[in-house]
């Protein structure tokens, strides 16, 4: 019977804003199986984003394994998943970014349904799982060891190590493609900033802090693969930041001449380098940038990022990537702690002021959600009178709950964390976003809750 790999759907609270985009992660675990297993079962992955539950629950197999991948955004949906797989008998992996900062809380409440999770890096570890290695013998799991919880040592994948994977294992991949969807892409796993500053952002809940870079020549090789397969042309780096140390440079040196493509990235202001834009970017074929700004304001960045910027800094990134045609993507958060009256407005007020800046094509406008795992969320456990009223409200403690009211704690960040009433804080948002729109720019919040 074949594995099966499933990617959730948002669940119902969280407004869908993005279009699908192909499942590369489950992709790149069910390649490394293929490279490295000696059983050669057959895997096939379902992304709910285009295939409806309906066929998922009746291609769950029967005493196999099923591995889902999980979000904070699609925990509730991995969990209808898992017991529908138990209920036929399957091994069932959790594995994801979520999963990874939750793990002690799921096996608390769902070991019945989920028999480990994996932590970090998933490649080698399903590959194991899969192969029917003992759980005490394989690094970056978590599972139930009699009463106890168990967690084996974690480890690093060795990114040159991965082999050249494609779609062959997701069904219905073609209707993914379009000249709307970026195919993403892995060079770099973590973040420099998280490295050199010892610590993550206040809101990040990813439980890691180093960074590691694929060999250019494999970075490339995979993409000319996904291009010459599937006619595509647009590539994310998913990477948390991209200008790591000169891996852009070695990337420029190492890519092949006749391949033409288009490169989003992700950048943060305190490390972007405008010398290596202006050289490499339009070789690299960089069109899009992510640009986490966050907040204006000096102390609310020194409180949630550990680090400070100023506007020139800003606006200077601003024109560079004018100056190069590159588009950008630029995020904000509203209701970070220490957020007052007066910081809010000053958060707007500069959003409207970079709005002349033709590189901007979209505004991410949100506001602080303590996801667990993020020292906002650790914030709010260790606030007595947050967590009494957020058992009062929901009959669940912080520390125990897996599948959180969001929309409460954001609600409750603002109230314990912050100087600005909550409704105040949400008109303030409304307001920046209806001025954005009304001048022609898209305005998204990925992690947007429904009323």
């Amino acid at each position: 019977m074949a594995i099966l790999l499933i990617n959730p759907a948002k669940d119902d609270e969280f407004v869908n804003t993005y279009n699908p985009m192909p499942t590369s992660t489950l992709e790149t675990i069910a390649s490394y199986y293929d490279f490295y297993s000696h059983f050669r079962k057959d895997i096939e992955i379902l992304n709910e984003d285009i295939i409806c539950s309906s066929l998922i629950l009746q291609k769950l197999p029967y005493k196999s394994i099923v591995g889902i991948s999980c979000q904070n955004f699609n925990i509730r949906n991995a969990i209808k998943y898992a017991k529908k797989a138990k209920k036929k008998g399957n091994l069932v992996v959790f594995g994801g970014p979520y999963p990874s900062a939750i793990y002690s809380q799921i096996l608390d409440s769902f070991s019945d349904i989920v028999d480990c999770v994996v932590i970090g890096d998933g490649e080698k570890a399903f590959l194991e799982i899969a192969d029917g290695v003992s759980f005490d013998c394989i690094d970056n799991i978590a599972y139930l060891k009699g009463r106890k919880i168990q967690k084996n040592n974690i480890c690093n994948l060795n990114l040159d190590n991965m082999p050249l994977w494609d779609f062959k294992h997701t069904k219905d991949y073609q209707q993914y493609y379009n000249n709307e969807v970026w195919t993403i892409v892995s060079g770099i796993r973590g973040c420099i900033n998280a490295v050199r500053y010892k610590k993550r952002c206040a809101f990040c809940s990813i439980p890691f802090t180093d960074v590691r870079l694929q060999n250019p020549q494999d970075y490339w090789e995979q993409i000319n693969l996904l291009q010459e397969k599937y006619k595509v042309n647009r590539f994310y780096e998913a990477g948390d930041i991209f200008c790591v140390g000169n891996y852009p440079e070695l990337l420029a040196k190492q890519k092949p001449k006749k391949l033409k493509i288009l490169l989003g990235t992700n950048e943060a202001i305190a490390s972007f380098n405008s010398r290596i834009y202006k050289k490499y970017a339009k070789y690299l074929g960089i069109s899009q940038v992510f640009l986490g700004v966050e907040h204006i304001n000096q102390e609310i960045l020194k409180i949630n990022k550990n680090i400070t910027y100023n506007e020139q800094q800003i606006i200077s990134i601003l024109e560079t990537l004018s100056d190069l045609k590159i588009c950008a993507s630029i995020g904000f958060i509203f209701g970070l702690p220490g957020e007052s009256l007066e910081t809010a407005k000053e958060n707007k007020s500069f959003i409207n002021r970079i709005l002349q800046y033709d590189c901007i094509n979209r505004i991410n406008l949100a506001i602080a959600t303590p996801h667990y795992g993020t020292d906002l969320y650790r914030l709010l456990e260790q606030n007595n009178s947050a967590q009494k009223e957020y058992v009062e409200k929901t009959g669940q403690h912080l520390s125990q709950t897996i599948v959180p009211d969001y929309n409460l704690l954001r609600y409750l960040n603002v109230k314990y964390n912050c100087n600005i009433p909550y409704d105040e804080l949400l008109n303030i948002r409304d307001s920046t976003k209806k001025e954005i729109e009304d001048i022609g720019l898209a305005v998204v919040d990925h992690m947007t809750l429904k009323d």
